[in-house]
């Protein structure tokens, strides 16, 4: 799984930025449902650009999924501070994937437990 592909424009990328970014992206890695981590790949956008009076780093990370692919992205001054940010939003984004796709107990998604509450409401009659 370990696909990360960065690309950058107006700034030097150096070996922290890109060990930073993979160590944000390996710590998402958990939240991805283990059916898709093989074809699984994130694709991170790094951009400064100068500003009037600071420059504006930009972050955009997109998650391609097989069934979805998820994007966040965020500006801020600091490009670290940036990569912080995506990474939370992305673990939200992808919990809430998660939440949608993956079936609990073995097969029975959330439909299944919906019933269940709706069946449970019903009181349970004896058989005689």
């Amino acid at each position: 799984m370990k696909a990360v592909e960065i690309t950058h424009s107006g700034f030097d990328l150096n070996k922290d930025i890109i060990r930073y970014v993979e160590k944000k992206a390996d710590s998402l890695i958990k939240f991805i449902p283990r059916a898709s981590r093989r074809e699984a790949h994130f694709e991170v956008k790094l951009k400064e650009e100068p500003g009037h009076h600071k420059n504006k780093c930009t972050a955009e990370m997109i998650l391609h999924l097989p069934r979805a692919h998820l994007m966040v992205k965020e500006s801020t001054i600091n490009i670290f501070a940036a990569i912080d940010i995506i990474d939370a939003k992305m673990a939200v984004q992808l919990r809430k994937y998660k939440e949608q796709n993956v079936d609990f107990k073995r097969g029975r998604g959330r439909n299944f437990i919906r019933r269940i509450r709706r069946v449970a409401r019903v009181p349970f009659r004896h058989r005689r």
